[in-house]
């Protein structure tokens, strides 16, 4: 039996729906694959809670509007699109690669590592509680909260609100244009190319 599950969209848009997968219902050694074009314009709606403890690779399309919970041994590799809606839930504990476009309307829980290689929009919350890497583009209009560390390396605009706590940082090597921080200690963004930052604390 083959160990990779291909999303076809046969019949609707349902995720847990083992007709619109080759190789059924993606499960712990079954991975899944959503290809850029489905057999149908049917891309996967995550709408009910949903555990990844396999590797999910997307060229295509996801939608989620649940809890979308990415476990110890799980990797989500996007190439494609994400839209997490304001009633979808990210909950990281594993790896997330993002080469393709992300948008992020709700809440995204970084427990482990994060790295964004190409584009993510966030106009809702990021809690980050471990590793975020940006390497691409990040443009935050919403929240993003502060645990731990942020590394910048491509180009992160913010728009809205970036909050350190505790002994959090953000080590930026990259370009980091318009900033407003705050932070719990009135600690300073550790710029390592010495670029030009404002930094604005309470």
């Amino acid at each position: 039996m083959s160990n990779q599950t291909t999303w076809t969209g046969q019949v609707d848009s349902t995720w847990n729906n083992a007709s619109n997968w080759t190789n059924g219902i993606p499960s712990f050694g079954i991975h899944a694959y959503i290809p850029s074009k489905a057999s149908t314009s049917n891309f996967p709606i995550i709408d009910n809670n949903l555990k990844v403890n396999f590797t999910l690779k997307n060229d295509g399309e996801i939608s989620i509007e649940a809890v979308f919970l990415i476990q110890k041994n799980g990797i989500f590799q996007n190439y494609g699109i994400v839209k997490n809606t304001d009633a979808g839930s990210v909950v990281n504990e594993g790896n997330i690669i993002n080469f393709g476009e992300w948008i992020n309307e709700g809440c995204c829980d970084n427990k482990r590592i994060f790295t964004n290689n190409h584009q993510l929009f966030n106009n809702g919350l990021i809690d980050n509680e471990n590793t975020f890497v940006n390497i691409g583009s990040l443009v935050n209009t919403g929240v993003i909260d502060n645990h731990l560390s942020i590394n910048n390396a491509g180009t992160l605009e913010n728009f809205n609100i970036i909050e350190n706590h505790g002994s959090a940082e953000v080590l930026n090597r990259g370009f980091f244009p318009e900033m407003f921080i705050q932070s719990e200690e009135d600690l300073p963004l550790i710029n390592v190319d010495e670029l030009f930052v404002n930094v604005t604390a309470n």
